[in-house]
Protein backbone atom coordinates (compact mmCIF):
# COMPACT_ATOMS: atom_id res chain seq x y z
CA UNK A 1 0.00 0.00 0.00
CA UNK A 2 1.24 3.34 -0.92
CA UNK A 3 2.87 4.77 2.08
CA UNK A 4 3.59 8.48 0.63
CA UNK A 5 0.64 9.67 -1.23
CA UNK A 6 -3.16 9.96 1.00
CA UNK A 7 -6.65 10.53 -0.56
CA UNK A 8 -9.47 11.98 1.37
CA UNK A 9 -12.92 11.95 0.08
CA UNK A 10 -15.91 14.36 1.89
CA UNK A 11 -18.87 12.88 1.57
CA UNK A 12 -22.16 14.58 2.30
CA UNK A 13 -25.11 12.01 1.30
CA UNK A 14 -28.64 14.23 0.65
CA UNK A 15 -31.55 13.58 2.10
CA UNK A 16 -33.73 13.16 -1.01
CA UNK A 17 -34.78 10.68 -3.02
CA UNK A 18 -31.75 11.60 -5.18
CA UNK A 19 -29.03 9.84 -2.28
CA UNK A 20 -29.08 6.45 -3.41
CA UNK A 21 -28.03 7.71 -6.99
CA UNK A 22 -25.16 9.85 -5.17
CA UNK A 23 -23.85 6.29 -3.29
CA UNK A 24 -23.90 4.76 -6.36
CA UNK A 25 -21.48 7.17 -7.99
CA UNK A 26 -19.64 7.74 -4.91
CA UNK A 27 -19.08 3.75 -4.50
CA UNK A 28 -18.00 3.74 -8.21
CA UNK A 29 -15.68 6.50 -7.70
CA UNK A 30 -14.07 4.48 -4.61
CA UNK A 31 -13.36 1.62 -6.60
CA UNK A 32 -11.48 3.43 -9.56
CA UNK A 33 -9.38 4.56 -7.21
CA UNK A 34 -8.91 1.55 -5.45
CA UNK A 35 -8.53 -0.68 -8.60
CA UNK A 36 -6.10 1.74 -10.57
CA UNK A 37 -4.12 2.82 -7.42
CA UNK A 38 -2.35 1.88 -4.45
CA UNK A 39 -3.35 4.86 -2.73
CA UNK A 40 -5.63 4.47 0.60
CA UNK A 41 -8.54 6.61 1.17
CA UNK A 42 -9.86 8.46 4.09
CA UNK A 43 -13.81 9.14 3.65
CA UNK A 44 -15.05 12.17 5.92
CA UNK A 45 -18.77 10.70 5.88
CA UNK A 46 -21.38 13.40 6.93
CA UNK A 47 -25.24 11.81 7.88
CA UNK A 48 -24.34 8.22 6.54
CA UNK A 49 -26.56 5.50 7.71
CA UNK A 50 -24.69 1.92 8.57
CA UNK A 51 -25.39 0.10 5.82
CA UNK A 52 -23.96 2.71 3.67
CA UNK A 53 -20.16 2.66 4.65
CA UNK A 54 -17.75 -0.42 2.86
CA UNK A 55 -16.76 -3.02 4.50
CA UNK A 56 -14.79 -5.26 2.45
CA UNK A 57 -11.70 -2.94 1.82
CA UNK A 58 -9.86 -3.65 5.27
CA UNK A 59 -6.97 -1.26 5.78
CA UNK A 60 -7.33 0.37 1.94
CA UNK A 61 -10.25 2.76 3.67
CA UNK A 62 -10.62 4.45 7.30
CA UNK A 63 -13.94 6.15 7.92
CA UNK A 64 -14.22 9.68 9.74
CA UNK A 65 -17.94 10.17 10.76
CA UNK A 66 -20.05 13.15 11.08
CA UNK A 67 -23.46 13.08 12.13
CA UNK A 68 -24.30 16.42 10.47
CA UNK A 69 -22.68 18.19 7.40
CA UNK A 70 -20.60 20.93 7.44
CA UNK A 71 -19.73 23.22 4.89
CA UNK A 72 -16.82 22.44 2.57
CA UNK A 73 -14.20 24.09 4.13
CA UNK A 74 -14.53 23.08 7.58
CA UNK A 75 -14.94 19.87 6.20
CA UNK A 76 -11.83 19.63 4.65
CA UNK A 77 -10.02 20.77 7.40
CA UNK A 78 -10.42 18.15 8.86
CA UNK A 79 -8.89 16.40 6.32
CA UNK A 80 -6.26 18.52 6.32
CA UNK A 81 -5.80 18.47 10.17
CA UNK A 82 -5.63 14.47 9.46
CA UNK A 83 -3.32 14.78 6.96
CA UNK A 84 -1.01 16.95 8.65
CA UNK A 85 -0.60 14.46 11.55
CA UNK A 86 0.22 11.41 9.51
CA UNK A 87 3.24 10.24 7.72
CA UNK A 88 2.15 10.90 4.36
CA UNK A 89 3.78 13.44 1.59
CA UNK A 90 1.03 14.04 -0.35
CA UNK A 91 -2.84 14.43 0.17
CA UNK A 92 -5.11 14.18 -2.64
CA UNK A 93 -8.32 16.00 -1.34
CA UNK A 94 -11.25 15.15 -3.34
CA UNK A 95 -15.19 15.52 -3.47
CA UNK A 96 -17.14 12.52 -3.67
CA UNK A 97 -17.56 12.23 -7.67
CA UNK A 98 -13.95 13.00 -8.21
CA UNK A 99 -12.18 10.64 -10.58
CA UNK A 100 -9.72 10.66 -13.99
CA UNK A 101 -10.04 9.49 -17.20
CA UNK A 102 -7.96 6.71 -17.56
CA UNK A 103 -7.18 5.38 -21.16
CA UNK A 104 -3.76 5.47 -23.09
CA UNK A 105 -4.85 8.24 -24.69
CA UNK A 106 -5.25 10.26 -21.29
CA UNK A 107 -1.60 10.06 -20.27
CA UNK A 108 -0.43 9.32 -17.07
CA UNK A 109 -4.01 9.14 -15.71
CA UNK A 110 -4.70 7.24 -12.47
CA UNK A 111 -0.54 5.72 -13.30
CA UNK A 112 0.55 9.29 -11.92
CA UNK A 113 0.08 8.37 -8.18
CA UNK A 114 2.45 5.38 -9.44
CA UNK A 115 4.73 7.48 -10.95
CA UNK A 116 5.03 10.26 -8.52
CA UNK A 117 5.43 7.52 -5.98
CA UNK A 118 8.51 5.91 -7.71
CA UNK A 119 10.48 9.43 -7.02
CA UNK A 120 8.70 11.34 -4.41
CA UNK A 121 11.70 14.00 -3.86
CA UNK A 122 11.08 15.38 -6.71
CA UNK A 123 8.50 17.00 -6.05
CA UNK A 124 9.11 18.91 -3.19
CA UNK A 125 9.17 22.20 -4.84
CA UNK A 126 5.41 22.21 -5.28
CA UNK A 127 2.92 22.84 -2.62
CA UNK A 128 0.05 22.42 -4.58
CA UNK A 129 -1.31 21.33 -7.36
CA UNK A 130 -4.81 20.15 -9.80
CA UNK A 131 -5.30 18.20 -12.66
CA UNK A 132 -6.67 19.65 -15.92
CA UNK A 133 -10.35 20.31 -15.98
CA UNK A 134 -11.39 19.42 -19.64
CA UNK A 135 -14.43 21.90 -19.45
CA UNK A 136 -11.46 24.97 -19.18
CA UNK A 137 -8.59 23.65 -20.25
CA UNK A 138 -8.02 21.76 -23.92
CA UNK A 139 -4.91 19.74 -23.38
CA UNK A 140 -4.58 17.29 -26.64
CA UNK A 141 -3.52 19.45 -28.91
CA UNK A 142 -0.42 20.18 -26.22
CA UNK A 143 0.57 16.57 -26.16
CA UNK A 144 0.18 16.22 -29.68
CA UNK A 145 2.96 19.13 -30.45
CA UNK A 146 5.00 18.04 -27.74
CA UNK A 147 5.88 14.94 -27.34
CA UNK A 148 7.23 15.78 -23.90
CA UNK A 149 3.73 15.92 -22.01
CA UNK A 150 3.47 11.58 -22.61
CA UNK A 151 7.61 11.42 -20.96
CA UNK A 152 7.39 14.02 -18.42
CA UNK A 153 5.19 15.38 -15.44
CA UNK A 154 4.63 18.62 -16.25
CA UNK A 155 3.30 21.58 -14.27
CA UNK A 156 2.78 24.68 -14.87
CA UNK A 157 1.67 27.73 -12.33
CA UNK A 158 -2.12 27.92 -12.43
CA UNK A 159 -4.83 28.74 -9.90
CA UNK A 160 -7.43 27.84 -10.94
CA UNK A 161 -8.02 25.06 -8.47
CA UNK A 162 -10.97 23.38 -9.20
CA UNK A 163 -12.20 21.71 -5.79
CA UNK A 164 -13.37 18.36 -6.80
CA UNK A 165 -9.75 17.01 -7.03
CA UNK A 166 -6.66 19.05 -5.61
CA UNK A 167 -2.91 17.53 -4.43
CA UNK A 168 -1.33 19.41 -1.17
CA UNK A 169 1.89 18.76 0.54
CA UNK A 170 2.63 17.96 4.00
CA UNK A 171 3.99 21.42 5.08
CA UNK A 172 4.23 20.02 8.49
CA UNK A 173 6.78 17.41 7.52
CA UNK A 174 8.70 20.02 6.21
CA UNK A 175 9.25 22.26 9.07
CA UNK A 176 6.88 24.79 7.74
CA UNK A 177 3.47 25.77 8.75
CA UNK A 178 0.61 24.05 8.04
CA UNK A 179 -1.91 25.78 5.75
CA UNK A 180 -5.83 25.33 5.86
CA UNK A 181 -9.14 26.37 4.06
CA UNK A 182 -10.61 29.64 5.50
CA UNK A 183 -13.87 28.64 6.81
CA UNK A 184 -15.26 32.30 5.52
CA UNK A 185 -15.45 31.28 1.81
CA UNK A 186 -18.59 29.21 0.95
CA UNK A 187 -18.01 29.49 -2.72
CA UNK A 188 -14.68 28.42 -4.65
CA UNK A 189 -13.12 27.81 -1.49
CA UNK A 190 -10.78 25.53 -3.10
CA UNK A 191 -9.82 28.56 -5.54
CA UNK A 192 -9.17 30.61 -2.60
CA UNK A 193 -6.97 27.64 -0.44
CA UNK A 194 -4.94 27.77 -3.69
CA UNK A 195 -4.04 31.89 -3.42
CA UNK A 196 -3.79 30.82 0.63
CA UNK A 197 -1.03 28.07 -0.18
CA UNK A 198 0.83 31.01 -2.51
CA UNK A 199 0.24 33.80 -0.05
CA UNK A 200 2.30 31.72 2.43
CA UNK A 201 5.11 31.05 -0.29
CA UNK A 202 4.33 28.10 -1.84
CA UNK A 203 3.86 27.10 -5.47
CA UNK A 204 1.13 26.63 -7.05
CA UNK A 205 0.41 24.66 -10.26
CA UNK A 206 -1.54 23.34 -12.60
CA UNK A 207 -0.82 19.54 -13.44
CA UNK A 208 -0.81 18.56 -17.41
CA UNK A 209 -0.87 14.66 -17.26
CA UNK A 210 -4.14 14.10 -15.54
CA UNK A 211 -7.57 14.55 -16.37
CA UNK A 212 -10.16 15.27 -14.05
CA UNK A 213 -13.58 13.22 -14.51
CA UNK A 214 -16.90 14.22 -13.03
CA UNK A 215 -18.92 11.55 -11.93
CA UNK A 216 -21.77 13.56 -11.03
CA UNK A 217 -22.69 16.31 -13.71
CA UNK A 218 -24.68 19.12 -12.87
CA UNK A 219 -27.77 19.81 -12.37
CA UNK A 220 -30.10 17.90 -10.40
CA UNK A 221 -27.05 15.44 -8.37
CA UNK A 222 -24.78 18.06 -8.38
CA UNK A 223 -25.23 19.47 -4.80
CA UNK A 224 -25.23 23.08 -6.58
CA UNK A 225 -28.52 22.56 -8.01
CA UNK A 226 -29.20 24.69 -10.55
CA UNK A 227 -26.38 25.97 -12.99
CA UNK A 228 -27.51 29.27 -13.34
CA UNK A 229 -26.70 30.77 -9.92
CA UNK A 230 -23.22 30.11 -10.68
CA UNK A 231 -22.29 32.99 -11.82
CA UNK A 232 -23.29 35.06 -9.70
CA UNK A 233 -21.93 33.32 -6.88
CA UNK A 234 -18.65 33.12 -8.91
CA UNK A 235 -18.82 36.65 -9.09
CA UNK A 236 -18.93 37.03 -5.35
CA UNK A 237 -16.86 34.93 -4.45
CA UNK A 238 -13.67 36.43 -6.57
CA UNK A 239 -14.45 39.64 -5.32
CA UNK A 240 -14.17 38.03 -1.54
CA UNK A 241 -11.08 36.42 -2.47
CA UNK A 242 -9.64 39.79 -3.97
CA UNK A 243 -10.69 41.97 -1.04
CA UNK A 244 -8.65 38.90 1.46
CA UNK A 245 -5.31 39.12 -0.22
CA UNK A 246 -5.37 42.76 -1.68
CA UNK A 247 -2.36 43.11 0.49
CA UNK A 248 -0.37 40.39 -1.40
CA UNK A 249 -1.38 41.75 -5.04
CA UNK A 250 -4.28 40.25 -6.18
CA UNK A 251 -6.14 42.43 -8.39
CA UNK A 252 -9.56 42.26 -10.24
CA UNK A 253 -9.77 42.61 -13.83
CA UNK A 254 -11.98 44.68 -15.44
CA UNK A 255 -13.65 41.75 -17.05
CA UNK A 256 -14.15 40.53 -13.23
CA UNK A 257 -11.59 37.79 -13.72
CA UNK A 258 -8.53 37.71 -10.87
CA UNK A 259 -5.32 39.47 -11.97
CA UNK A 260 -2.38 37.62 -9.53
CA UNK A 261 0.92 38.93 -11.77
CA UNK A 262 1.49 41.38 -8.52
CA UNK A 263 0.88 38.60 -5.96
CA UNK A 264 2.96 36.09 -7.97
CA UNK A 265 5.86 38.90 -8.25
CA UNK A 266 5.75 39.55 -4.00
CA UNK A 267 4.58 35.79 -3.14
CA UNK A 268 6.35 33.13 -4.96
CA UNK A 269 9.43 31.41 -3.91
CA UNK A 270 12.56 32.52 -5.17
CA UNK A 271 14.50 29.76 -7.30
CA UNK A 272 10.75 28.16 -8.39
CA UNK A 273 10.55 28.44 -12.18
CA UNK A 274 6.69 28.98 -13.53
CA UNK A 275 7.08 25.67 -14.73
CA UNK A 276 8.15 22.63 -13.22
CA UNK A 277 9.31 19.42 -15.52
CA UNK A 278 9.59 15.51 -13.95
CA UNK A 279 10.66 12.74 -16.02
CA UNK A 280 8.23 10.17 -15.78
CA UNK A 281 10.49 7.15 -13.99
CA UNK A 282 11.66 4.72 -15.88
CA UNK A 283 10.04 1.57 -14.17
CA UNK A 284 6.91 3.41 -12.18
CA UNK A 285 5.39 1.61 -9.03
CA UNK A 286 2.23 1.15 -11.11
CA UNK A 287 -0.71 -0.73 -9.87
CA UNK A 288 -1.74 -3.18 -12.78
CA UNK A 289 -5.59 -3.27 -13.50
CA UNK A 290 -7.49 -6.67 -14.56
CA UNK A 291 -10.47 -4.31 -16.25
CA UNK A 292 -10.75 -2.17 -18.83
CA UNK A 293 -8.72 1.43 -18.65
CA UNK A 294 -12.03 4.15 -18.46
Amino acid sequence: MNTKIIGYIISCLPCNTLRGKRLELHNRQIGEWIEHTDMPLVILAMGYQQNEFHDTLGDRIRYITLDQPVPPAEARNICLRDFYASGYRWAALMDNDAALYHSPTHNSGYHFIGEMTAQIDRYDDIGLFYPINPVNAGFRERWTEDPGYLTHHVFERGFSAKGTLVFVRNFAQFGQKPIYQDPAFTFMEDNAFAYEVLASGQPVFQNWNMVLKELVDAGPLSFFGDTASRGPRGALARQQIVAKFADDGLRLNASGSLNSRAMVNRCWPLGVRSMVVVPKPVTPLLVASSKKEV
